[in-house]
């Protein structure tokens, strides 16, 4: 009976060890992909120095992020700069998500955004120029990239790579 109530107990535990390392966030610079299109990462800021370049160039407040990273993808003429925030919660993340859409349509150059549906994530899009911007939350991530000179197939592909997980 005893070796029962150990193996059981040793089920529990690792149990417990599965679901708490499934609740683990993991930082926004372990999130972004070696490659994108073919396209190698390239690390611009993270952490507080991201946070911080953000807060500069930003109107409004940033509030509850957890942590920040930004990369650059290039190759030929086509680029891509990504950031990718993540916050305590999904819930969070999705407020952010909003909050940055309804103070984005106050201002000139952005009341034409749209959005769409992607593998069921509600993506944000503006073209600004020749760049497009797209941004959508994805668990407790919020993800933002601006494109240059890439076709619709690969800025489709470019969102379905990005996630939380």
């Amino acid at each position: 009976m005893r070796k029962i109530r150990n193996f059981i107990d040793f089920i529990i535990w690792i149990f417990v060890i599965f679901l708490l390392s499934q609740c683990v966030q993991k930082r926004a610079v372990e999130l972004a992909p070696s490659e994108l299109l073919g396209m190698k990462k390239q690390l611009l800021l993270s952490g507080e120095k991201a946070i911080e370049a953000v807060k500069k160039s930003h109107i409004g407040k940033l509030k509850d992020i957890k942590d920040l990273a930004i990369f650059r993808y290039a190759q030929g003429n086509k680029s891509i700069i990504l950031w990718i925030t993540t916050y305590p919660t999904s819930k969070v993340a999705k407020t952010e998500t909003e909050r940055m859409v309804q103070a984005m349509l106050k201002f000139k150059g952005w009341e034409n955004l749209k959005k769409l549906k992607i593998d069921k994530k509600i993506i944000y899009y503006i073209s600004k120029g020749n760049k497009m911007h797209y941004f959508w939350n994805d668990s407790y991530c919020v993800f933002y990239i601006v494109s240059e000179n890439l076709n619709k197939k690969e800025k489709v592909a470019v969102i379905k790579s990005l996630n939380c997980n």
